[in-house]
């Protein structure tokens, strides 16, 4: 998959089977082993307890992730099992709110994200693709993540809000910092703060005169069973949109795009074969999951395929082992670019399924078909990427060198 986060020594398997031993997402080895650990969990460990940051379960098999992930009444969404450890994130709606009020908040959003709508983008997201590879291939060389992943997502994530686009490092960047631990906690919580008011000024502002072609003007003027979606509502809706969407798609296009780059054949076929581009873009969705984790909290105690689960507990279901599983998905550590099964967990399973991922396709197939059609045989420049401290709430490169020949 990628070298830096697969060992091949005799000892992996062993050392792989002590982990399970001490779960531990946020440490080198859980990185260094990470698809070692992806590739047996569902097997060795399908469920399995941690007594670090408190205790927590995590679950990486598919069986009894997708039944947790459909029992939203007693394994609900919560703001503080998002991540673990624990921490007291934003309400972030829908993210945090479960069926039925879960219901209320994507009737509203569900036809603002829809394949139709989405797909009218096509054009304009290809020409600022086009546009950003275009500087990028002139200048002889650029970094993917911060040149041309991160302004093609926020760019079209905040016109499509209703946002100005040209102020896509204003959300894009805090956010970015405080997942990948980007300078100090200070500094972090100091632009965390202005992000959160710049959110909530921008939306108080827009809903004054709303534009119904937008995200902002659309929840603004949305009603159903009288109820309306209030002020503070859509400014936690616009927070969970550009955490859960900016980044994971950016993360995707960087691992990808070096994993295209080591593996010439693999490139070479979606090069002669631009059809598999759709079923490329969801095998690699699938293969480097953006976002390793899914967090729920135990309502109750509960038994589920036999694993005994507290209440009160965090749960994290890891996805890229469900990925792995065998028993969900043929050959699951080979990536095939013609695997007739669109089947993955990475986007999420049940009533929580991502709202965005007609967007994220969008966005990741546009760059990887401009990419290939402008520079074919762009190459990782010698210094390679670069990894974030842990892969705690992404699996990403932060920083892709790519050099144009």
């Amino acid at each position: 998959m990628l070298a830096e986060l697969e060992s091949t020594s005799a000892e992996a398997a062993r050392d792989v089977g002590k982990f399970f031993e001490d779960f531990d997402h946020r440490s080198p080895f859980f990185q260094s082993h990470f698809y070692n650990i992806a590739k047996a969990i569902s097997h060795s460990a399908p469920v399995l307890r941690s007594e670090r940051y408190g205790g927590f379960t995590v679950v990486g098999n598919y069986a009894t992730m997708r039944k947790i992930s459909e029992a939203t009444s007693d394994f609900p969404s919560t703001s503080p099992t998002q991540s673990v450890p624990r921490s007291q994130m934003p309400e972030l709606i829908p993210a945090v709110k479960n069926p039925p009020e879960h219901g209320f908040y994507r009737a509203a959003l569900n036809p603002l994200f829809s394949p139709a709508r989405i797909a009218k983008l096509e054009t304009e997201v290809e020409q600022l693709a086009e546009e950003l590879l275009t500087r990028a291939i002139e200048a002889g060389r650029a970094e993917l993540v911060g040149e041309i992943a991160m302004p093609l997502t926020g760019r079209t994530s905040l016109g499509l809000f209703g946002f100005e686009p040209e102020d896509w490092r204003k959300y894009n960047d805090p956010i970015h910092n405080a997942t990948y631990t980007i300078g100090t906690e200070a500094d972090r919580e100091v632009e965390l703060q202005e992000y959160g008011r710049s959110i909530a000024e921008t939306v108080a502002e827009l809903i004054r005169d709303p534009n119904p072609e937008t995200v902002i003007g659309a929840l603004a003027s949305f009603e159903k069973d009288g109820r309306r979606i209030t002020e503070t509502e859509i400014a936690n809706t616009v927070n969970n949109l550009i955490i859960g969407g900016l980044g994971t798609t950016q993360a995707v296009i960087s691992t990808s795009t070096v994993f295209l780059a080591r593996n010439p054949d693999r490139r070479q076929e979606l090069i002669d074969n631009p059809d598999l581009l759709p079923s490329a873009v969801n095998e690699l969705i699938r293969a480097f999951a953006p976002t390793p984790f899914s967090g729920r909290e135990v309502a109750r105690d509960i038994e589920v395929d036999g694993f005994q689960f507290r209440a009160g507990d965090a749960v994290l279901l890891f996805r890229s082992g469900a990925n792995m599983d065998p028993t969900f998905i043929e050959r699951p550590h080979e990536i095939d670019f013609q695997r007739k099964s669109s089947r993955m967990i990475s986007l999420g399973l049940g009533p929580h399924m991502c709202l965005g991922q007609h967007l994220a396709r969008l966005e990741f197939r546009i760059v990887l078909r401009t990419l290939l059609k402008l520079a074919p045989n762009y190459e990782v420049a010698e210094e390679g990427p670069k990894l974030p401290p842990n892969f705690g709430a992404s699996m990403a490169f932060t920083e892709v060198p790519l050099r144009f020949n």
